[in-house]
């Protein structure tokens, strides 16, 4: 669901306080983004309805949620979804944002210098 979906897909759902904990601080009006589920599609335009069963919908979807679930009924994402294009594992994540930062900082390097763990070079070059 999230790598296929784009940045206009993460919209505005001001009805989640009638099914969760409020989203945000009371003085704040600010409402989640989700991406469109059937759940959503089902309820978002009846939100009457929805108050009426959230007794009954509540328990179902924290449940989901707390065991790792809940993209069914209201994926959260902003609408920064439309950069993710795949899944990795953080490790390779990190792993290529150093060696891209360490590219970046040797190519501000004076000839002769080199990056090292701890290195005066290494320590200059950021600074």
């Amino acid at each position: 669901m999230i790598i296929r979906a784009e940045s206009t897909d993460a919209r505005h759902e001001p009805r989640l306080d009638l099914i969760l904990p409020p989203y945000n601080r009371p003085h704040d009006s600010a409402s989640p983004r989700v991406l469109p589920t059937p759940f959503a599609e089902q309820w978002g335009a009846k939100p009457e309805d929805l108050a009426e069963h959230a007794a009954e919908l509540v328990p179902a979807i924290i449940r989901d949620i707390l065991s790792g679930g809940g993209e069914d009924y209201v994926p959260f994402a902003g609408q920064s979804v439309g950069l993710i294009h795949e899944i990795r594992p953080a490790r390779d994540i990190v792993s290529q944002t150093v060696a891209e930062a360490e590219q970046i900082l040797r190519s501000f390097m004076p000839p002769g210098r080199t990056l090292g763990k701890g290195s005066p070079a290494a320590v200059s070059a950021v600074a």
